[in-house]
């Protein structure tokens, strides 16, 4: 699953912003670990690993050890599984300080190096399900392209790929 948006809740950092009249330092948002669970996520993550699921969470927070433990630490807080000891930060795959954003070497590690099978992909952007929707040379690829990827991977929709609405940014 992806984090941001998606499992975790962060509109109160732009509140913050907006109080302060300043600009969001995401960074120190995750650092603050003032962010709230998205509603019926730690009950869904629950459930999953309940029924013999493992969780990974992927996310282009920065990969760093204080970002990974304040994360790790607020999530536990929240009730989120496999949070509770420093023990569990494996599972936290946040992009690498030096390489491009995309979430797909961290999907090929959950799959190749842990020998796992994917059957669930969560996010609320295009790019946290299929790295057929990275960016090429810096830029996403034309709405119309996009579109049309999105129309020959439409079987997925609902079954592999789970998208939550984000009605605030995206890159959908």
């Amino acid at each position: 699953t992806d984090l941001d948006e998606t499992a975790l809740d962060n509109s109160g950092a732009d509140v913050r912003a907006y109080k302060r009249d300043t600009t969001l330092d995401f960074n120190q948002w995750c650092l603050d670990g003032k962010y709230k669970a998205v509603p019926g996520a730690v009950e869904f993550f629950n459930a999953a690993v309940k029924k013999g699921f493992h969780v990974w969470y992927v996310s282009n927070r920065d990969n760093t050890p204080a970002i990974i433990e304040a994360t790790r630490k607020r999530m536990h807080e929240l009730g989120f599984p496999n949070t509770a000891t420093a023990a569990d930060d494996s599972i936290f795959l946040f992009q690498p300080v030096h390489g491009a954003p995309t979430k797909q070497p961290r999907r090929d590690f959950i799959t190749d190096k842990e020998k796992q099978k994917i059957v669930l992909l969560l996010g609320d952007n295009l790019i946290d399900l299929d790295s057929t929707f990275d960016k090429i040379n810096g830029k996403y690829q034309s709405p119309a392209r996009r579109w049309a990827e999105v129309q020959q991977l439409k079987a997925d929709f609902g079954e592999k790929y789970i998208v939550f609405p984000n009605l605030y940014y995206g890159d959908w």
